[in-house]
């Protein structure tokens, strides 16, 4: 017997070698495998898939199902020289079965078992070299391969929850220099802003310029911090190694600073992932929600901004492609912008030209723009601070529209929102 003979041959993906014999179910694409045994014995499996169109429940959104076919034929096999004879002794199929990740909606499906004994011989001309088996029948050739090598176990990952590691950012992010507390830069600032980075190993990095709302001023303060943080049970224990503080009163134009007067502190967090797939990091202490972006995750300008509240348990996601409805926006709509966790309800009639909409409001809206094939809606708004505007992405869907986007103030990128609509 050929020692470069024996052993397992595949074409095809490679599944675990009871999936050839006894767990048909969880193979789901064309395989074959040829398993050649020292004693002469054989197991040939070869499994077919078949994709089939069909629709889910009663909306009839096309989806496609699958079938599976298997054939297992045990035997004996002789070698002489160049030719390998293959003699059958039992055969069994396993006909128009459902393999075990069947999509959503498809119809599962038992297989029809049919077995017989005996078979034809077979003798087909036989070559191997560098790993590959070539067996030969009239014109065709078939070539099978080894057993890929395991691949290398992953190294456990035992730093920081991976999910919250890197850079975040809330409000609008100054240049570099304006946070460093040895300048007069960030008194200049008229929104809080916060940096934080937390890293694999366990420390982190933040920097903090929170400016306060008072009667006729708005004292700031300037935190900068380094230190190791401790994660257990979504909590966060952050522990300063050093710390610079820098306040900036009412009273006076004059600053005071204070060195390493931060304690240990606590937060809660949560990763959440909003309506286009972009990722939130919402910290919590003392019942106060903060909500932080990745900084990529900006398209205007130089500026990041943190996320929105939470969004709607009901909103679809969006990051997966689903084809476009073809309808008219045109009509009233109810209207609901989410920012930085404070939500505007508005009316807004809209009219679409195909794909342009032209629209107006109620109440504080100034303008509304759009274009319903590509999902976009652009709503102005006037508030008490000032002219904002929400560029929102998303999906019209019947008679609702679910969308997310940057939240602008006299053009400059401040946050992030979201925007949901019905007809009425």
């Amino acid at each position: 017997m050929p020692s470069n003979l024996v052993g397992e041959w595949f074409t095809g993906r490679q599944y675990d070698a009871a999936v050839y014999t006894t767990n048909f179910a969880q193979a789901s694409s064309n395989s074959t495998r040829l398993l050649l045994n020292p004693d002469s014995s054989y197991v040939f499996t070869r499994f077919s898939s078949t994709q089939v169109a069909s629709s889910f429940g009663f909306s009839g959104y096309p989806i496609t199902c699958q079938m599976m076919d298997a054939l297992i034929e045990r035997g004996r096999f002789t070698v002489q020289g160049g030719r390998l004879t293959f003699k059958p002794s039992s055969t069994e199929k396993h006909i128009a079965y459902s393999p075990s990740n069947l999509n959503q909606g498809c119809q599962r499906y038992s297989a029809t078992k049919k077995t017989s004994s005996g078979g034809e011989v077979e003798t087909v001309p036989w070559t191997v070299g560098a790993g590959v088996l070539t067996l030969s029948s009239g014109q065709e050739a078939v070539n099978y391969v080894r057993r890929a090598p395991s691949p290398k176990p992953t190294p456990i990952d035992t730093g920081l929850d991976s999910s919250i590691r890197g850079e975040w950012h809330l409000g609008q992010i100054l240049r570099p220099e304006d946070y460093d507390p040895a300048k007069t830069n960030w008194t200049e600032a008229d929104r809080t802003s916060v940096i934080v980075k937390l890293n694999a190993n366990f420390t982190y990095e933040r920097t903090s310029l929170v400016v306060e709302r008072a009667y006729g001023c708005n004292p700031k303060r300037l935190v900068t911090e380094k230190g190791k943080v401790a994660e257990k049970n979504r909590v966060l224990t952050f522990t300063p190694t050093s710390s610079t503080m820098v306040k900036l009163g009412c009273e006076s134009r004059r600053t005071t600073t204070t060195r390493n007067d931060v304690k240990p502190y606590q937060e809660s967090y949560e990763v959440r992932i909003g309506v286009v797939g972009n990722q939130a990091l919402m910290l919590t202490a003392g019942g106060e929600n903060l909500y932080f972006s990745r900084p990529a995750e900006m398209t205007s300008g130089t500026a990041t901004s943190g996320l929105n509240g939470p969004t709607p348990s009901s909103a679809p996601s969006l990051s997966s492609p689903r084809p476009l409805a073809k309808w008219t926006a045109s009509g009233t709509w109810d209207a609901v912008v989410l920012v930085e966790g404070v939500t505007h309800r508005v009316g807004v009639t809209l009219e679409d030209d195909s794909p342009r909409i032209l629209g107006f409001g109620s109440g504080p809206v100034k303008f509304a723009l759009g274009d319903s094939a590509a999902g976009s809606m652009n709503i102005g708004l006037e508030l008490e601070e000032g002219t904002f505007e929400l560029k929102a992405q998303g999906r019209f869907d019947g008679d609702k529209y679910v969308g997310e986007g940057v939240w602008l103030h006299d053009g400059k990128a401040v946050g992030h929102g979201t925007l949901t609509m019905s007809r009425r």
